[in-house]
């Protein structure tokens, strides 16, 4: 990847690990669905202003319906509601951990879906590697597991398994404009989460606190909505599995909030997963082993 594209990717991972921090602020006042339609209902409306005052054009053929429906279910509509969900039973440091995994298995689906994005013998012990990192996460805490809190840790799993094949889907979107591209997705995410919202119910409270709201905003302006800007913009320039190391990023920034502001504290067998699972997308990624491989003196 390019130094720009780097760039991109960290300010993207701490935009997207402060999310986790805004989720466990409000969490608490409404429901998860209703968290997950304000945040994309009011990022789409923020993204289609943006588009119009910008002159940019968001195709609505029928094709293109189909797409941003589909694209708006795997990377908005279903992982945000089952992090949002596993925050309920799970901190926000563990919940970005599992989230981090996101590259072992868009690797698994770039391999099977995308002729040129092939796993390698270097990949699979990757893959290998990391998923041993989840095993302990989740073995390391059985004394004092419940059934919430193991189904917390697999709704983390299954929302980076969803944003795998988003991310793989969504090249298909490379030569459209990053933020059309995102209105339009988001739209149709809100569109799937309404009638759930609807169901079961909007808030945990009548009145969420002003602290919660304002949670909701940023969550859905900055977290979301410029985002994803930055995300289909990566996406684009760099690739599926390049995208996809932004969620090892992720848990850095949620954790140190966490930890300064919600009194959230991780154990010895996390960060034993969390390194794990690091060693393995050094594995996945390459470019470090590479660089390593360059700078090594020569014998002789």
């Amino acid at each position: 990847m390019s130094l720009i594209n780097w760039f991109w990717l960290v300010m993207l991972s701490a935009i997207w690990g402060s999310s986790f921090f805004f989720i466990e602020l409000v969490v608490d006042y409404m429901t998860p669905f209703s968290i997950v339609l304000a945040r994309v209902g009011f990022a789409a409306l923020a993204l289609i202003l943006y588009c119009r005052f910008n002159g940019l054009c968001i195709p609505f053929e029928g094709r293109h319906l189909v797409q941003y429906t589909v694209m708006g279910f795997l990377a908005h509509a279903l992982p945000f509601t089952l992090l949002t969900w596993a925050q309920t039973h799970i901190t926000a440091g563990l919940a970005s951990i599992f989230n981090a995994t996101t590259p072992l298995f868009t690797v698994l689906v770039a391999h099977l879906c995308l002729s040129d994005e092939r796993a390698n013998a270097r990949k699979f012990i990757g893959i290998l590697t990391g998923f041993s990192g989840v095993a302990v996460l989740i073995g390391g805490g059985l004394d004092g597991l419940t059934p919430d809190n193991l189904l917390g840790q697999f709704a983390g799993l299954g929302a980076a398994i969803s944003y795998a094949f988003s991310i793989v889907y969504g090249r298909r979107f490379s030569a459209l404009a990053p933020a059309g591209v995102a209105a339009a997705t988001l739209t149709s995410a809100t569109i799937l989460i309404a009638p759930f919202t609807f169901f079961y119910g909007a808030s945990a409270m009548p009145f969420p606190p002003a602290s919660a709201l304002a949670a909701i905003f940023v969550l859905a302006i900055l977290c979301t909505a410029i985002a994803y800007i930055i995300y289909y913009r990566i996406l684009a320039q760099a690739g599926a599995t390049n995208l996809s190391l932004v969620t090892f990023l992720i848990p850095a920034s949620a954790i140190l909030l966490g930890y300064i502001f919600l009194n959230e504290t991780l154990t010895l067998y996390h960060f034993a997963g969390l390194g794990l699972i690091f060693c393995g997308l050094v594995l996945v990624d390459g470019q470090l082993l590479r660089h390593f491989s360059r700078t090594r003196p020569r014998r002789g």
